[in-house]
């Protein structure tokens, strides 16, 4: 496989997390903060890997509990944790958006079970089990 032929696998894949993810949140009716009336499609810089899903489909289910407006400014991984933004803000919303953003910490974003926040060689930091960090840098 070419680079070339790897990076459009990747952008393809990356595609793909992102439509299972908007469909996924939009089973349970979140709707975009820049315009309610739509559902929450990612940006650009948007998506997580799918073994957060699992964390993500908790969170929303808690947030919904908790009185959450199902308003969604992002949802992305950044310094290798999870980062969910909401339009809405409370301290109880916040504190479980806390723990989420915690707990994805500890399972591998590529493939959800047991991982380990470090530091690539690349310089990212990412969320990995072994198995998942020996197939390569990327989702």
């Amino acid at each position: 496989m070419t680079d070339a032929d790897d990076s459009e696998a990747r952008q393809a894949d990356l595609a793909l997390r992102r439509t299972e993810l908007e469909a996924m949140l939009e089973k349970f009716g979140v709707r975009s903060a820049r315009d309610p009336v739509e559902p929450y499609r990612c940006d650009w810089n948007d998506g997580v890997g799918r073994g957060w899903f699992g964390i993500i489909e908790e969170l929303v289910k808690d947030l919904l509990a908790l009185g959450w407006d199902g308003r969604l400014w992002q949802v992305k991984s950044k310094f290798g944790t999870l980062r969910f933004y909401t339009e809405q803000h409370s301290p109880e919303l916040s504190e479980r958006i806390s723990a989420a953003e915690k707990a994805s910490a500890i399972v591998c974003e590529r493939c959800g079970l047991p991982g380990t926040l470090v530091r690539e060689e690349n310089r990212w930091w990412t969320t990995r089990c072994e198995e998942c960090r020996r197939a390569g840098p990327w989702l």
